[in-house]
């Protein structure tokens, strides 16, 4: 967490710099469009690999199946509900100033983080989406080249794609004194997350009756940080539902980048962040900031850390229930 901060911070600095710089910044644009189909190979390899995560999706993939859509949609539409509530008017403000400033159409793709209109989002999607399962094909057939690809890879190329993302922040300050100007209801991004998550697995908790409700809860509380919470609940003796949760918040992580234009379509922009999780301040965050802006790819990277922190706390919390 403290090294990805670091790239963004590193990234964030350099966009200011050379916010003056159009060919720059367009450069960066660039590398981050094909880093971030880099990274989703990347991904499908480390998964397509790992043959103990395929045998577990034979075993337990309904229950990681439900989970992981109550939880996403749940969390979404408490983020749509919150954006309704308490941060519509900030959304009608930021359009009067953008008209006052002449900025029009374009101003909604203004600091983004990466390239590509909004018109464009579905065919990204379906490249990101293709690159995925060429990683899973390649990782499968055990291929010699994989002995040569480092381990780490995948986070070496997010670390890349955030500096990259950190610059097209850089280059718009004034989306930063819009964010400090909503004072702490931007705490409130995290808490729809956190509460549509827990909502959503209730719901769905009555289709998987083998587990308690705490159980399906615990494995909810992750929020897309695979590693952490299993690791967590597997220290508590409780192996299948370890690995129920490494796999439902692995796939919430990928869902929620893949889905991200039909979110963001249906359930606005802090439905999408809060869909998106803990991985809206890392692996969703180019996405998030591609389809919209970086107003809300900061709000983003609050909610990511915010989520990061209450994860160690709240895991065990609902398994003592």
């Amino acid at each position: 967490m403290l090294t990805i901060l670091i790239a963004l911070c590193i990234g964030i600095g350099i966009g200011y710099a050379l916010k003056k710089r159009p060919v720059v910044i367009h450069a960066a644009d660039i590398c981050a469009k094909w880093l971030v189909c880099l990274l989703l190979l990347s991904l499908g390899l480390s998964i397509g690999g790992n043959a103990s995560i395929l045998d577990q999706f034979k075993v337990i993939g309904v229950a990681t199946l439900f989970i992981c859509i109550g939880s996403t949609a749940g969390s979404a539409v408490a983020g749509w509900g919150m954006f309704k509530l308490f941060f519509k008017k900030d959304q009608a403000a930021d359009r009067l100033r953008q008209t006052a400033n002449g900025a029009g159409r374009t101003a909604r793709n203004s600091g983004a983080a990466v390239s590509g209109a909004a018109k464009g989002a579905l065919k990204n999607c379906a490249l990101i989406l293709l690159m995925f399962i060429i990683g899973v094909g390649i990782g499968l057939s055990n291929a010699k080249i994989l002995k040569n690809i480092p381990e780490n890879s995948p986070e070496i190329i997010l670390h890349v794609l955030l500096l990259m993302v950190g610059v097209g922040i850089g280059r718009a300050p004034q989306t930063w004194r819009s964010v400090g100007s909503m004072g702490l209801k931007i705490f409130l991004v995290p808490l729809a997350a956190i509460i549509g998550s827990l909502a959503g697995a209730v719901v769905i908790s009555p289709l998987i009756p083998e587990f308690s409700i705490p159980h399906i809860l615990a494995v909810a509380s992750g929020f897309g940080y695979y590693s952490l919470a299993s690791i967590i609940i597997s220290a508590k003796g409780l192996s299948v539902l370890g690995t129920i949760s490494l796999l439902c918040n692995l796939l919430r992580e990928l869902s929620a980048i893949m889905l991200i234009p039909i979110i963001l379509r249906v359930f606005g922009p802090l439905g999408t962040i809060s869909a998106a999780g803990a991985t809206s301040m890392d692996t969703a965050l180019p996405f998030i900031a591609q389809q919209t802006s970086s107003k809300y790819a900061i709000l983003a990277i609050i909610n990511g850390t915010v989520l990061t922190l209450v994860v160690p706390f709240l895991v065990p919390l609902v398994l003592s229930l």
